[in-house]
């Protein structure tokens, strides 16, 4: 399982997904939460699968990796929340992961219906109005989630560790530069990648640089020697030969097919 950092920097992100869920693995350090309003899927947290339906709540707690197979057409509410906003309970929520990551609800459940509350707000509304309904709902959601703590120092440098990655993915990065810019211990960083992401770390850095590279191909008209160079690959082999293991097509491939696909932009 090849787990890929999200940065974000809204406080709160909402959308209503009427096709299907994200298969990429992935992990931030927001909570997600999935309220399945019609359709079906399997839901996977740390490599734990659940099957959620009509009704079903999905949670996964920060830096839990997270994603979803099997999704039949439906309406999906997705919404992904810094702990920051919740009062009181952000060391809690940063602490513990649920022994269950999925609530089965009724329709008619209160945290279900301050769901489609959460959802009818305006975009560029009051922040005020999101953080009073957030609230309002974890504290209807945690006491039907039976908590287990975790290692929070192995969280907390993970974390920190995936953010440095997102920064200098592009540079001359490597083990050693991680750990003198982090001031770890090389061995550490290493472990901590094996055991959570289940990725070496420059398989993870090359993961990184080419899906850069996958969306210049298709958002611009840059040469590809120039993208390999801009997303930190030292030479287009190197650029060539890591783009085809993680998308089974050459760049030159990609974007071609992209162009000539159904789906792709005008």
């Amino acid at each position: 399982m090849n787990a890929t950092y999200e940065h974000k920097t809204d406080p709160i992100s909402i959308q209503r997904q009427s096709l299907r869920l994200g298969e990429l693995p992935h992990l931030h350090k927001e909570m997600e939460i999935i309220y399945v309003e019609k359709g079906r899927a399997v839901a996977f947290a740390d490599q734990v699968s659940y099957r959620i339906e009509e009704g079903d709540f999905f949670v996964s707690f920060p830096n839990q990796i997270h994603y979803y197979l099997d999704s039949q057409l439906g309406a999906y509410d997705v919404l992904i929340v810094n702990c920051n906003i919740f009062f009181g309970i952000k060391e809690l929520l940063n602490n513990h992961i649920p022994e269950n990551n999925v609530l089965h609800l009724k329709k008619d459940d209160p945290i279900a219906e301050l769901v489609r509350q959460i959802v009818a707000l305006p975009p560029d509304g009051d922040i005020s109005a999101y953080v009073g309904y957030f609230n309002l709902m974890i504290s209807q959601m945690l006491p039907q989630l039976k908590l287990k703590g975790i290692a929070q120092s192995d969280n907390s440098t993970l974390q920190s560790i995936l953010e440095f990655c997102t920064k200098h993915y592009s540079e001359d990065i490597s083990l050693e530069y991680v750990a003198e810019g982090l001031h770890l211990s090389r061995c550490y960083i290493s472990h901590l990648f094996n055991r959570k992401i289940s990725l070496g770390f420059n398989d993870y850095i090359n993961m990184l640089r080419v899906q850069d590279a996958c969306a210049q191909l298709l958002e611009t008209d840059k040469k590809i020697a120039d993208i390999s160079e801009e997303v930190g690959f030292g030479s287009i082999r190197s650029f060539n030969r890591a783009f085809k293991n993680i998308t089974s097509q050459t760049p030159l491939e990609y974007r071609a097919n992209a162009k000539t696909s159904p789906t792709s932009r005008s």
